[in-house]
């Protein structure tokens, strides 16, 4: 067992929620054998996909994004509201972002990253439906 598998690579990490261009996220790349050189960089960015949301926060250890998204409301309110603020329903967004890592990661050729970032969640109950979204991306 290395160091590289006890540490944790997404407490470690860097978010910047960058709106339209979606979330990029600095990743730390730990040598996975310190006896050999290596030619890797010490850090990676990813770009999670942008959503119609706006990430409050990032729950890394349940690698879920919690945010909020608003929607107008239909119907006339033009009696009721002024028409310089139309009026909206604002609700609350969570959304699963390991299957998006996992992927780009291994896309990189860098699947003992990958596994390693899988193993530590793998205990969520969820690991499975993140499994299961990863394979849908892929065949899509």
């Amino acid at each position: 067992n290395s160091d590289s598998t006890k540490r944790d690579h997404m407490m470690e990490s860097l978010w910047f929620a960058c709106g339209a261009h979606g979330i990029k996220v600095w990743l730390p790349l730990y040598p996975q054998d310190e006896g050999h050189p290596t030619f890797l960089s010490k850090r990676i960015m990813l770009t999670l996909p942008s959503s119609s949301s706006f990430p409050q926060s990032i729950l890394l250890s349940e690698a879920v994004i919690v945010g909020v998204s608003h929607e107008p409301l239909h119907g006339d309110h033009s009696l009721t509201t002024p028409l310089y603020f139309p009026p909206t329903t604002v609700r609350r967004i969570t959304r699963l972002f390991l299957n998006h890592v996992l992927r780009q990661l291994l896309k990189r050729n860098l699947g003992s990253h990958a596994f390693n970032i899988a193993r530590r969640h793998a205990h969520l109950p969820y690991f499975a439906h993140i499994l299961e979204l990863m394979l849908h991306e892929i065949l899509e």
